[in-house]
């Protein structure tokens, strides 16, 4: 239990209560509470150096008992050393489409993977509760007063994919409910990048039409329980894909000069893991001219380009009729911190708009006002990283 705050009116701290929080060391000394001690394990993890076992407790020289009135417990919830797996759409990152959405979210993780939770100290084992997998809250008979938790974000963590145009709020990491009195603690080291995911380009229309909205991107951080947000890296939106271009024709006859040709794909939008681009669309009829039909690589709306982590994918070129000119509507480019997606472009003959870009996602989410309000720190981000707002967290 976190330790009483003062002796008066309580009896003075005994050792047993100490090690109750803290666990048993060797030796049963206090000096090896101190973090500089050669047995104190966890002090020195991802971007968090030289912990102490908790605010106030010496780490090196003198240590006394009134140091550790009031303290608690601390454990670092591991998101700055796991890498993934291999293959996958976001090879060798850890992000939410290849490893789950159960995963992604800190209470989960901390109660189900104990591995990747560190008790700073290393003098005994993180307490046990009890996971919802329906609103991710955890509970625990074991917290007994409260524990303070660091949530740490030292790589590349990445999102899941939209399935739809409206899949924005579906979040990279969440941080879970957690138990009352927990002091929660978001920390996103130097080399810590926390990115939803970049929307798929939308492939192009084929003769006429336009093209469904693009795929939006998804966000980086959903926060359910008031925290410190210390941001020293990077939280951020994936952006949306480009919309897919217009088809077009020349004729409804479709006799041998007549022409059908298919819009190009939408480029991916920037993110991890990344948008692809819109795929080639060979649809349509006719000649692309001089004898060559839709097998030769001018008559086809072409494959926007996939996009990187940071930049988003080129639009594809639309098809060409060949004899006489004119062309299907080109893809949007996917979008990106610098530039918003574009749409797709109308054909010629006009046979209708182009698609929609997608939208981005949001930097930050916080699952209300209350928890925006009495949550502190770096709790706003720039609107070309998709800001931050209070809203539902899927």
């Amino acid at each position: 239990m976190t330790i009483k705050s003062s002796a008066s009116p309580n009896p003075p701290l005994s050792f047993f209560e100490i090690e109750t929080e803290f666990g048993s060391n060797p030796g049963r000394t206090l000096g090896k509470y101190r973090s500089s001690h050669p047995d104190f394990d966890n002090k020195n993890l991802g971007a968090l150096t030289n912990l102490p076992l908790d605010t106030g407790i010496p780490v090196n020289g003198e240590i006394k008992f009134s140091d550790f009135y009031g303290k608690k417990l601390n454990m670092v919830v591991d998101y700055f050393a796991d890498t993934g797996s291999a293959g996958g759409e976001a090879n060798n990152v850890l992000n939410r489409q290849d490893n789950g959405a159960d995963t992604m979210a800190a209470t989960w993780r901390y109660n189900n993977q104990s591995e990747r939770v560190k008790v700073v100290g290393g003098y005994r084992s993180r307490p046990t509760g009890t996971f919802n997998p329906g609103s991710y809250n955890l509970t625990s008979s074991s917290w007994q007063g409260g524990k303070k938790v660091f949530i740490h974000v030292n790589t590349n963590v990445g999102g899941v994919k939209s399935s739809s145009p409206t899949d924005l709020n579906k979040v990279a990491l969440r941080t879970g409910g957690w138990p009352s009195n927990t002091t929660l603690q978001i920390d996103i080291g130097s080399s810590g990048r926390l990115q939803g995911a970049g929307g798929n380009g939308k492939i192009g229309k084929t003769n006429s039409g336009t093209p469904n909205k693009a795929f939006a991107g998804t966000s980086g951080l959903g926060v359910e329980y008031p925290a410190q947000i210390n941001n020293n890296g990077i939280i951020r939106c994936g952006y949306g894909g480009g919309g897919g271009g217009a088809g077009s024709w020349s004729d409804p006859n479709k006799n041998p000069r007549d022409f059908g040709r298919s819009g190009g794909g939408g480029g991916g939008g920037a993110g991890i893991p990344v948008g692809f681009g819109g795929p080639e669309n060979a649809g349509g009829y006719g000649n692309c001219g001089k004898g060559k039909d839709l097998s030769d690589q001018a008559g086809k709306g072409k494959a926007g380009g996939d996009a990187t982590f940071d930049a988003g994918g080129n639009g594809g070129a639309g098809g060409q009729h060949g004899e006489g000119g004119g062309k299907a509507g080109n893809g949007g480019n996917g979008g990106d911190i610098n530039d918003n997606p574009t749409n797709g472009t109308k054909g010629n003959p006009n046979r209708g708009a182009g698609g929609q870009g997608g939208v981005k996602g949001y930097g930050i989410i916080f699952g209300s006002t209350s928890i925006q309000n009495n949550s502190t720190g770096d709790k706003t981000i720039p609107a070309n990283q998709g800001g931050a707002i209070v809203g539902g967290i899927f």
